[in-house]
């Protein structure tokens, strides 16, 4: 028999599903600037686009930048404490911790910095250093809600409960609009058996952030916990609308769906815990893998593409562009990383990486074929038809590029050369239905309407077909 996940203890790691923890730069450069010196013209030059960069999201460029303006003046900490926020966003950790200290050194009185060192620590699961610079943030800026709640959340894991309560409730009082302190608060509650004061925090939460997915699931175990399944069961659909990855609302719909007698609903839902598992897992080893090998470039790859399996997609970015500073002519890295922009929508930037995968590559049939895709979604029929065309060229058998080369020129109504490629790509791949929808399109057009009804017919006649594979 299945139990309920509760999820109760904290994870302090990049695949937990906990509250993530996050790095928040609060107004950084107004915190840290005004020091009194005036930089060279140089330094400004590095440290401005470092800067730029990293708005970007282009997190090991930036660091770059920010390295050379810690060259020239090694004593300002602005440069420091933007170096290590780059260091942090690519993963470099110990780096990340190096810079903080610096600038600890150099302003100690800054209690964003230990914040922020406290939060690196965290993810270091070094925990007893990361509540020592919290208290130090809250000792210099007892006012810093976010410091208080990061000690809540810690003494939650260490089953502290009336000091946590104590720490989040007082998040709470400096930002009453927090919505995760009050998420926390309600977990806090749970554990006590307040179950209705926790609800009522849950429900504050999602208030306050409706798509907060987190929220909606601890909703769901309260719910459960005294005994409104219907409402529990809600409470991990909503959840799952937000974050479909959420591995563990899967399982706590499942385990609800099963006790109430849905076994197909409760089978399909722990099943899909199960596949969410194992790529957590998966993403788990493959990161163990870069901490270790951290300039292997094909290192980067794999977990960028780990990462955007389980739709991490600022991650998977941040790993595929440091696979490509590492190794700028892999057209493999500029071509996925091309293919997260498709799926993102992000047309544009996705034909910047299909064309230097293509430069680096002139013969690779997938980018060409992809970079047809991204002219498809920008109805720029003819760029479409070329790349498609090369596609196929370098690829005969390539089922899809003939198929996607039909519809460009069915854009262009161009409905002769059309039904030729939609005909190509039914006969390499014959149980492939929708050659012959658009052989019905490209007909119907053509004035040829019995052999379109024929195409349409074979076209039904597949899809049911594979339909009924689906099913069985």
């Amino acid at each position: 028999m299945y139990s309920l996940k509760k999820g109760i203890n904290v994870k302090f790691s990049w695949t937990g599903r906990a509250f993530p923890i996050t790095v928040m730069l609060l107004s950084a450069t107004v915190l840290l600037s005004g020091c009194g010196r005036r930089e060279s013209p140089q330094f400004r030059k590095h440290f401005d686009q470092g800067l730029r960069l990293f708005g970007q999201g282009r997190y090991v460029e930036a660091a770059g930048m920010f390295r050379k303006a810690v060259q020239i003046n090694p004593n300002s900490a602005e440069a420091h404490y933007h170096l290590e926020n780059a260091m942090v966003k690519y993963h470099d950790r110990y780096g990340a911790i190096e810079q903080y200290k610096k600038v600890i050194a150099l302003k100690p009185d800054y209690a964003l910095t230990h914040y922020k060192l406290g939060i690196v620590y965290l993810l270091e699961e070094r925990v007893a250093e990361s509540i020592e610079e919290f208290r130090e943030a809250i000792r210099i800026d007892p006012g810093l809600a976010h410091a208080h709640f990061r000690l809540g959340q810690i003494y939650l894991s260490q089953n502290r409960y009336d000091e946590a309560l104590g720490e989040l409730k007082r998040a709470i009082e400096l930002d009453p609009q927090f919505p995760h302190a009050h998420c926390e608060l309600g977990r806090a509650l749970l554990t006590q058996g307040q179950v209705e004061a926790a609800i009522k925090e849950f429900k504050e939460a999602i208030r306050l952030k409706p798509g907060f997915a987190y929220a909606h699931y601890n909703l769901g175990l309260a719910y459960s916990q005294s005994g409104e399944d219907e409402r529990a069961i809600e409470a991990f659909k909503q959840a799952i609308r937000h974050d479909r990855n959420f591995a563990k609302a899967h399982y706590n719909l499942g385990t609800l769906y099963v006790r109430q007698g849905k076994v197909e609903e409760g089978k399909q839902e722990l099943e899909i815990y199960q596949w969410l598992n194992a790529l957590a897992e998966e993403i788990g080893h493959q990161e163990n893998r870069v901490a270790a090998n951290p300039d292997v470039a094909e290192a980067h790859l794999a977990l960028a593409s780990l990462y955007s399996r389980a739709r991490r997609y600022l991650e998977a970015e941040e790993e595929y562009r440091r696979a490509i500073q590492l190794k700028p002519n892999l057209a493999i890295a500029h071509l996925n990383l091309g293919n997260l922009y498709f799926r993102q929508k992000r047309y544009e930037e996705a034909l910047e990486r299909y064309r230097k995968a293509v430069k680096l590559n002139p013969d690779y049939a997938l980018a060409h074929y992809n970079m047809g895709n991204a002219y498809l979604m920008q109805k720029q029929a003819a760029e479409a038809v070329g790349s498609f065309k090369k596609a196929v060229q370098l690829d005969s058998h390539f089922a899809m590029a003939h198929y996607n080369l039909g519809n460009a020129y069915l854009m262009q109504n161009r409905f002769k050369e059309a039904a030729e490629a939609f005909v190509a790509a039914s006969r390499l791949d014959p149980n492939f239905a929708l050659p012959h929808f658009g052989l019905a399109q490209a007909y119907r057009s053509m004035g040829r309407g019995e052999e379109a009804r024929q195409e349409f017919q074979r076209f039904r006649e597949l899809q049911k077909g594979q339909e009924r594979g689906e099913e069985q």
